[in-house]
């Protein structure tokens, strides 16, 4: 009948009042037990946060819900595409695989962000130059790389992460790894980010195109003693911690990947599920907020895309 809407939906039409209320059902991925509608396979390990902060890992196909390692709230789960660690021996950084220009690394110095003693104090010497770890001979292809670690203030606050060699234009960022704070960001395409962890660790991570091919990428992990500032005089004793390098082909960062004496590939992340009857549009909550949306069809099969933020809730739409 045509009687007029009063009360919440006063104003709007019965078409946007359907729209508003339409029923959907919910795939919930903050929930402590993983929504059996969904079939979940990864061929390999891989890490999370728990609620506590601590970096754990999961086994091979067992779905990972992972948290804000800052305030232990849930960011829902990791739908992560195929990425591989291209640095060796990623928590051992006094290993010879690692040139150490002007410093040295004291192995097992500080209990890192997966709750062991397995931090390196990497401790700059007395020259007026820069102070760093570096792994070079790297063989990239054309296309975006990205190198992060993550790092706790001791002494230093500051770090850089750089690319160098001539597939890179000589990309850099700094960290300040005492307040959270990016500071400048170098070259052409590079991008930065930091994210807090618990026992003031940072996980910071720059994003950056090798322009060419070639057997020569370069990626270092110096200190600094300010923003913009790699060279100076060394004391002796000062430095910062660093734990978990990496460097994976990718426009974003991803979860860490261990390695030891050869590079380590994470399998990709396959989540699956039957379009419910009736349902013909999902929306997809990401942590941030954000959400995107897919037509689809009831009875169907449907792969939830990898990507790079958990993913709190699915809902499906009725027609």
């Amino acid at each position: 009948h045509g009687g007029a809407v009063s009360g919440r939906g006063a104003g709007m039409s019965r078409g946007a009042l359907r729209a508003m209320f339409r029923p959907y059902v919910e795939f919930d991925f903050t929930r402590m037990a993983f929504d059996t509608r969904v079939s979940f396979s990864r061929s390999s390990t891989g890490t999370y946060f728990d609620p506590a902060g601590v970096m754990q890992t999961a086994s091979s196909n067992v779905p990972r819900k992972t948290h804000n390692p800052a305030t232990g709230a849930v960011r829902g789960l990791l739908v992560e595409e195929q990425r591989t660690n291209l640095l060796l021996r990623s928590q051992e950084l006094d290993a010879a695989e690692w040139a150490k220009p002007n410093a040295l690394v004291t192995a097992n110095a500080a209990v890192a962000p997966d709750g062991t003693t397995s931090a390196d104090k990497l401790v700059e010497n007395a020259a007026t130059s820069t102070h760093d770890v570096r792994n070079t001979e790297i063989s990239v292809a054309v296309g975006d790389y990205t190198a992060s670690l993550s790092a706790k203030s001791a002494e230093r606050s500051w770090v850089r992460i750089a690319f160098g060699g001539i597939e890179f234009g000589g990309q850099s960022a700094y960290f300040n790894v005492s307040s959270g704070a990016i500071g400048t960001v170098f070259g052409t395409g590079a991008a930065a980010s930091i994210h807090a962890m618990p026992n003031g660790w940072f996980r910071c991570a720059l994003t950056a195109p090798a322009d060419t091919a070639g057997s020569s990428g370069d990626v270092y992990f110096q200190m600094a003693d300010a923003d913009s500032s790699p060279t100076y005089a060394g004391d002796g004793a000062s430095g910062i911690y660093i734990w978990g390098v990496q460097l994976e082909a990718g426009s974003y960062p991803t979860s860490y990947i261990p390695t030891t004496a050869a590079t380590v590939t994470r399998s990709a992340d396959v989540a699956t599920c039957t379009i419910p009857p009736r349902v013909v549009r999902l929306v997809t909550i990401y942590d941030d907020g954000t959400t995107s949306q897919q037509t689809v069809t009831p009875g169907a099969s449907y792969t939830i895309p990898t990507g790079q933020k958990p993913i709190l809730r699915i809902r499906g739409y009725f027609a």
